[in-house]
């Protein structure tokens, strides 16, 4: 089941260090405007802002997982898009977490 979270919430859990609580929330649902979306190939990154926080929430979204990965990787910056996906936790990289994409439907 997905649970519906704002950027603000995923960032104030991970800041406070509650890892913990994170991961009850293996998969959610956010919604926002699309600050950039690139792609590689068979791979993309969307920045994903919901208005509540200052940072935003990178969305990676598959070619081999995402059954409208032709019309995900033309979506262009300000369009409104609701997300799907599964949070994964990246210490190592640039931002703490990010979301796989499972279903992106624009709005």
């Amino acid at each position: 089941m997905f649970e519906f979270i704002t950027v603000r919430e995923l960032y104030e859990m991970f800041l406070s260090n509650q890892m913990m609580d994170l991961e009850g929330y293996e998969y959610v649902e956010l919604e926002g405007w699309v600050r950039t979306n690139r792609n590689s190939g068979k791979l993309g990154f969307i920045a994903l802002n919901d208005g509540t926080y200052f940072r935003n929430c990178q969305i990676v979204y598959l070619q081999d997982t995402l059954t409208n990965y032709d019309e995900v990787k033309h979506i262009s910056t300000g369009s409104a898009i609701r997300i799907l996906g599964k949070l994964k936790l990246t210490p190592q990289a640039k931002q703490p977490f990010e979301i796989e994409a499972t279903q992106v439907v624009v709005e």
